[in-house]
């Protein structure tokens, strides 16, 4: 492995402790707009958690009804990137499943 690959790979480590920190509790929603950097929402749910050096991001996958249904965090740097699951109920899966219904009721 990399050493750029290495980086990514902790820094989407931290990113996702981070967000276990932030949102470990049963009711995330007044923590919700504290870590982000930007959330777009199509087919697919982006949150920006960093940008420059390295860029990482939690990507979710919506359904027709715009619900997850499938989620990753990913860093990119120097050309390189690293990816990780998202597991379901996780907290990181939990802030983005109110992101996606945030979007929803919004739309």
């Amino acid at each position: 492995m990399s050493s750029t690959s290495q980086m990514l790979t902790r820094q989407i480590d931290a990113q996702a402790e981070q967000f276990d920190e932030i949102y470990a509790s049963d009711d995330p929603f007044d923590e919700l707009w504290e870590a982000p950097l930007e959330v777009t929402t199509r087919t697919q749910l982006v949150v920006v958690l960093a940008v420059g050096g390295p860029h990482v991001e939690a990507v979710a996958d919506l359904d027709e009804d715009g619900a997850v249904v499938s989620a990753h965090i990913a860093g990119f740097w120097g050309g390189e990137s690293e990816t990780r699951p998202v597991r379901p109920g996780s907290s990181l899966w939990r802030a983005l499943r109110e992101y996606a219904e945030t979007a929803r009721m919004s739309a």
